[in-house]
C-alpha cells in the first residue's frame, strides 16, 4: 500500500507489518535522520471504516481502536520469538524513559513485580531496534497462557499472566476470578469479548492502563 499520512503521523505500511528501521520509514537524505522524528509515541485511532485498509490479514486481525507508534528494545533477544497477542511493556531502564516510547517484552526487566508496566499488545511487524506499531486501547486479540487459572468465559476479567521472563507464556495473559490484591490489579488488561482458552488468541475490550502522553 502507499503511505498514509496525517498532521501527527506517517504510516509507510499496514499496521501491524510496520517495521520500520528509522522513524517514520523515511530519512532526510543528507544525515539519514528521520524527517518524522516528531512522531515518535504518538497515537492513531482507525474506526470501522478504516482498519480493514490497515490490516496485512496474513500477519493476524485487527480491530476498530487506537494505535501507538513506538520502538522495540534492540537487545530483546529471549526465545521464542515474540507473535501477535503478547504482552509488551515500557523499557523504563533507559533514561527519561517517559518520552522515549520504548518498549519490551521482557515483563521483568522494568520493574519488581513481573508484567505490571503494560504498554499494549503487539500486533506484530516491529523487529528489535526497529518502529512499529503496538495497541493499546479498543478490542484487540491477545495470546492466553497454556493453563488458565480459571476457566474462561464472554466477559471474564483478563490480566496480564506474569508467568515469568522466558518460555512460551512470557507476555501472556489470563483469566482470574478475583482481583482482591494489588499486583493483579497492576495487571488487568479488560474483559474478554470471546471466551479465552488455553494457549488460544481470543478477543478482550483493552481498556486504559500505563498510558503515555503522545507528543
Amino acid at each position: 500500500m502507499s503511505a498514509w499520512e496525517s498532521p501527527i503521523i506517517r504510516i509507510s505500511r499496514q499496521l501491524n507489518n510496520t517495521n520500520d528501521s528509522i522513524i517514520g520509514g523515511n530519512s532526510s537524505g543528507a544525515s539519514g535522520s528521520s524527517r518524522f522524528a516528531g512522531q515518535l509515541g504518538c497515537h492513531v485511532w482507525f474506526g470501522p471504516n478504516q482498519i480493514a485498509q490497515m490490516t496485512d490479514t496474513t500477519v493476524g486481525t485487527l480491530y476498530p481502536g487506537r494505535f501507538r507508534y513506538v520502538r522495540m528494545r534492540a537487545t530483546d533477544d529471549d526465545s521464542p520469538a515474540i507473535t501477535p497477542g503478547k504482552l509488551v511493556f515500557w523499557d523504563t531502564t533507559i533514561t527519561n524513559w517517559q518520552t522515549k516510547y520504548q518498549v519490551t517484552r521482557d515483563e521483568n526487566l522494568s520493574s519488581s513485580d513481573n508484567a505490571v508496566m503494560i504498554a499494549g499488545v503487539y500486533i506484530g511487524g516491529i523487529e528489535p531496534g526497529n518502529y512499529g506499531f503496538i495497541q493499546d486501547l479498543g478490542m484487540v486479540d491477545v495470546r492466553f497462557r497454556s493453563v488458565l487459572t480459571a476457566a474462561g468465559a464472554i466477559g471474564s476479567r483478563v490480566y496480564a499472566a506474569g508467568a515469568g521472563d522466558t518460555g512460551d507464556d512470557q507476555g501472556t495473559a489470563d483469566v482470574l476470578t478475583t482481583d482482591a490484591t494489588s499486583l493483579p490489579n497492576a495487571r488487568y488488561l479488560g474483559n474478554a469479548i470471546t471466551a479465552p482458552a488455553a494457549g488460544a488468541l481470543d478477543t478482550i475490550f483493552l481498556g486504559f492502563h500505563n498510558i503515555l502522553p503522545g507528543q
